[in-house]
């Protein structure tokens, strides 16, 4: 019922009332008998698709896919390869989405499902497109349309006849165009999905525009901006914008034109907004959840110090018993003993328990108000310079509109005016990607094993070839040296691919800034199945008095240069919680000394 009502949800674009809703779906999930955590990734991944965050969509997508082939449920494993091919699709990573586009078309073939063919066959088709093979693509789009002609089926149709429009448009066959992309309209109409009539209708547009066509055009573009509007298609409505501003341009209503540019930026700024308000509500569920499950286990760790209480209480109460039958005549003067004793015990017990409870519920409050506060500090900045450079092109287009209405518009006042814009459009889109990228980076404070595979590796190979790769992200030179035990380890390399991340940034960004001669030694021992790296470099190192804080979240000696404060925080996540070892910082005559033990063979985290 949950995960209905969350669909429920999705569909009105409620969208962090749902991934609160899909929050309690995981954490009831541990009650049933047959888990439901494919829907719940699967939900997930449909959220941050709809709002355009690809890179969380594809990671909840493949590990509903990853639980979908664990538990041999055919009908889902083909479900996540076609949504994930989708998602690298939009995220230009053509030879994945290739990839699993095949497994599901030949999985439909073996099955002779057509109607599944031939929605594979139209997103081979777009990929096609993509990549500019229109021969291609035209042969898979008209193999669809036979399969679905065929069948009597013509649901997914309209996506084949979009594309033959923009197909025959590029041949210059304004015709057979226009009669696809009606067709398009008109099947999505018919089958009662207006949405996906926004795209083909924004297509016949731009076609009109090349024929100069103009106010035809103009009235299937106000079209799709009332369709888009009315269902969210925030991307759509973007290109609708620029579009009409296009044709504006052209009919020469400047302040029309100019009007439509500014709805465009309105568009990104809200998309940018929604994107991070739905990550927060992410975020904060999984806090929430992560906050119940300690609750859970509190709650057991108490129910079983009650049991042994009871025990011990009882093996006291027997003793004593046989203690009264050989000395009778003591009997009152031991009871009397015994019972102010236990009352006395009764008591230093519950203040125990009352006073660990306070502790373990005052730490959790103190962790989750430095996690929200820090990151809503981190994400204030980039958020506060979008709405003030919304501000000032909202400023500057008043002006320019109280010009054009004075008649006073010069050549140079609109070539400013765009210059502006254009310069304050580049500060929405950096600091919307640098909001999105601190999603990204907080994220790393939560990492589980989920998706995790525990494999076995030649532990120093395997930091001598990532090391490099790490490297090479910077323009500083270093060199590089790695000593010790050849040893291979079974648990989780990309663990300590994200330790070793991290210490390397915080040497390049910390230890190297004041330095030209540059320099990371790695020494790697293991003794009776412990495994222990010592890492260490030759940088301005570490004050000793912050040696016992540096592992705290949002700790940073240098928040002016923009440091999160949480990349060894990651460090400590990855070594010390996820891989059941040890991690601690060492002081060294010079440079920073980091040390990391986990045992050679790592099954799970502790």
């Amino acid at each position: 019922m949950k995960y209905a009502k969350t669909w429920a949800l999705v569909l009105v674009d409620r969208l962090e009332e749902a991934l609160r809703e899909l929050a309690q779906c995981k954490v009831l999930d541990a009650e049933l008998e047959e888990s439901l955590l494919f829907f719940y990734y699967g939900l997930t991944a449909t959220i941050f698709n709809r709002i355009e965050m690809y890179e969380l969509a594809l990671e909840h997508y493949l590990d509903g896919y990853r639980i979908s082939i664990e538990n041999e449920r055919d009908v889902d494993i083909r479900l996540a390869e076609n949504n994930i091919g989708t998602v690298y699709l939009a995220m230009g990573h053509l030879q994945q989405a290739e990839h699993y586009f095949d497994l599901f078309y030949q999985d439909a073939l073996e099955r002779k499902d057509d109607p599944m063919s031939s929605l594979a066959l139209t997103n081979l088709g777009k990929l096609a497109f993509v990549r500019g093979n229109t021969e291609l693509a035209y042969r898979h789009f008209q193999g669809a349309l036979e399969t679905q002609k065929a069948i009597n089926f013509n649901y997914f149709s309209s996506e084949s006849h979009y594309y033959l429009g923009k197909i025959y448009r590029q041949r210059g066959q304004v015709n057979n165009a226009l009669t696809h992309l009606n067709t398009a309209i008109n099947i999505a109409k018919e089958s009662d999905s207006l949405s996906y009539s926004i795209a083909p209708i924004i297509g016949k547009a731009r076609l009109l525009l090349d024929l100069e066509r103009y106010e035809q055009a103009l009235k299937d573009v106000k079209q799709s901006i009332s369709m888009a509007i009315k269902f969210k298609r925030h991307k759509s409505l973007a290109e609708a914008y620029l579009l009409q501003a296009s044709i504006y341009t052209q009919l020469q209503q400047f302040d029309l034109a100019l009007k439509a540019t500014k709805q465009y930026a309105d568009v990104k700024v809200t998309l940018s907004e929604w994107q991070s308000k739905v990550s927060v509500a992410y975020y904060l569920a999984e806090v929430d959840v992560t906050s119940k499950e300690l609750d859970i286990a509190n709650l057991t760790k108490e129910n079983v110090i009650r049991e042994l209480s009871n025990k011990a209480i009882k093996r006291q109460f027997i003793l004593f018993v046989v203690a009264a039958v050989v000395i009778a005549g003591l009997l009152v003067f031991f009871l009397h003993r015994i019972r102010g004793k236990n009352q006395l015990q009764a008591k230093t017990l519950k203040k125990l328990k009352e006073t660990q409870q306070q502790l373990i519920e005052a730490e959790k409050l103190s962790a989750l108000t430095i996690i929200v506060s820090g990151m809503a500090h981190q994400l204030n900045t980039p958020l506060g310079i979008v709405v003030t450079s919304t501000s000032i092109v909202t400023e500057r287009l008043q002006y320019i509109k109280c010009a054009i209405n004075e008649k006073k518009l010069t050549q140079k006042m609109l070539s400013d005016f765009i210059e502006q814009s254009a310069d304050a459009l580049i500060l929405v889109r950096n600091n919307s990607s640098k909001a999105a990228g601190l999603v990204e980076k907080f994220k790393l404070i939560a990492t589980t094993l989920t998706g995790m595979e525990s494999t076995s590796i030649d532990l120093r190979a395997f930091i001598n070839d990532k090391l490099a790769g790490l490297l090479g992200k910077y323009k500083c030179g270093v060199t590089t040296n790695i000593e010790g035990d050849t040893v291979h380890i079974e648990g989780y390399p990309e663990l300590l691919l994200n330790a070793l991340d991290q210490l390397v940034d915080n040497s390049v960004h910390h230890g190297f800034s004041q330095r030209s001669d540059n320099q990371i030694n790695i020494t790697i021992d293991v003794k009776e199945g412990w495994v222990t790296i010592t890492y260490e470099d030759n940088g301005v190192g570490i004050e000793n008095d912050q040696l016992s804080q540096i592992f705290t979240p949002f700790y940073t000696s240098s928040i002016q240069d923009g440091n999160l404060g949480i990349g060894l925080n990651i460090v400590y996540n990855s070594i010390a919680v996820l891989m059941g070892g040890e991690v601690s910082a060492q002081p060294t005559e010079q440079g920073a000394k980091f040390v990391m033990e986990f045992s050679q063979v790592i099954k799970e985290a502790e």
